[in-house]
């Protein structure tokens, strides 16, 4: 049986054009890769934490006023001063609570952080992933920009809604920006 030339060639034409496709989606997928690596360093801010609480000052490393980005991961960095056993069982959390609203908009803080277990009388440091979105049950779209009262906790145990278990509190501005 013989072979056509054109088939061959036709074989070795064909190969020659999935070969430079499959470098084209290759050099695609790479410049997607290096663009959402860029972008997710865009989304940390900077932890300082350079002071240290004590007695006299509970919490540390946290401004009466500070800005989040809305529907964004933030990085947040405090210091606090243990004031209870309970702490060094079940670990130390921060809990944000917004009861006044100063733009009359709604909005929740989503916290990803993990508990420090820190001895009575000592000083410990949390540093947590905070997001502001708008709360469970709102519009789609419900715009959460604006300036909200809140109180940032330090407790221990599992609820932050109990006043026994706040180890320290600090009445804040969070400004959500976009």
């Amino acid at each position: 049986m013989k072979r056509s030339r054109k088939a061959s060639m036709q074989l070795s034409i064909n190969a020659i054009v999935i070969l430079v496709l499959a470098m084209a989606v290759l050099g695609l997928g790479l410049g997607i890769v290096k663009m959402v690596k860029q972008r997710a360093g865009d989304l940390n801010i900077k932890v300082d934490l350079s002071e240290t609480a004590d007695a006299s000052k509970p919490i540390a490393n946290l401004d009466d006023t500070f800005e989040l980005r809305a529907n964004k991961p933030n990085d947040m960095g405090i210091s606090f001063y243990n004031t209870k056993n309970e702490c060094k069982l079940e670990g130390s959390k921060i809990n944000i609570s917004c009861d006044t609203n100063l733009d009359d908009q709604n909005v929740t803080f989503n916290i990803l952080q993990n508990a420090a277990k820190i001895d009575p009388g000592t000083a410990g440091k949390i540093i947590a992933r905070v997001k502001p979105v708008a709360l469970p049950g709102a519009p789609a779209g419900t715009d959460i920009k604006g300036s909200y009262a809140c109180d940032f906790q330090v407790y221990c145990g599992t609820q932050a809604d109990d006043s026994a278990n706040i180890v320290a509190h600090k009445s804040v501005i969070i400004d959500v920006i976009a």
